[in-house]
């Protein structure tokens, strides 16, 4: 025991790496696309691996242990038809049967997609010489999709694109790219319905680094043993 009254002084923490590392995404991501039941969905599409999550395994109760992943479960967007499709497989045979299915809901845009719906706008008369003459500068607004529907009911995959004004005389606006039909949506009050394009707007200024994206592999087992070893 310290001075302070804390049996602290010898103190012990053991990490650990746990389960499946980014390698393993790294390797699902490169096959996946490649697996014979993917490519049959398809076939003559234009399309993009969005992401690439590990799925824990299905299980009765709460385990006394945590259990690693033993499934992965890989997001693409069918441009062409405007789907969303999943390929589930297994962790053990990464290249072995795969579940194909199709999802009803719009997936969150990566910096990579993000990336192209710039590009959709710089083929706009309007909008793709003041972005090249950085007279209005893209970053990624609030909310990141346009879900306007379709009178048939369907939403065709729309990315929002903030475009901040540079100099005097240019006005913020938040524009749509729709990347089915890869076109520039302009809205009335310069911003779509649930967006503000404000004169000013709160935050830092974007410092253009992709972050950390959602379900990067990695965990860790942390392990603090007291002073009867247990």
């Amino acid at each position: 025991m310290n001075e302070n009254g804390n049996d602290h002084d010898d103190l012990q923490i053991e990490v650990e790496q746990f389960g499946p590392g980014p390698e393993v995404i790294d390797e699902v991501s490169q096959t996946v696309l490649d697996h014979p039941s993917v490519r049959e969905q398809l076939r003559e599409t234009r399309h993009r691996l969005l992401t690439v999550r590990l799925l824990q395994p299905a299980v009765e109760g709460k385990p006394d242990e945590p259990i690693p992943p033993d499934r992965y479960r890989a997001t693409i967007y069918d441009y062409t038809n405007n789907r969303v499709v999943l390929a589930t497989g297994s962790l053990d045979d990464i290249q072995g049967p795969m579940e194909v299915s199709e999802a009803g809901y719009q997936p969150l845009p990566t910096r990579e997609e993000f990336d192209e719906a710039v590009e959709v706008l710089l083929e706009d008369e309007d909008l793709g010489p003041a972005i090249r003459e950085q007279r209005l500068v893209p970053y990624r607004p609030m909310p990141p999709l346009i879900e306007a529907e379709l009178p048939d009911g369907r939403v065709e995959r729309t990315l929002g694109v903030g475009l901040l004004p540079q100099e005097r005389g240019a006005r913020h606006e938040i524009v749509g790219a729709n990347m089915v039909h890869r076109t520039a949506a302009r809205f009335q009050d310069r911003a779509p319905e649930g967006a503000l394009a404000a004169a000013s707007i709160c935050g830092l200024p974007n410092a253009n680094q992709a972050p950390t994206p959602k379900g990067v592999a990695g965990q860790f087992r942390i392990t603090i043993p007291r002073a009867d070893g247990s």
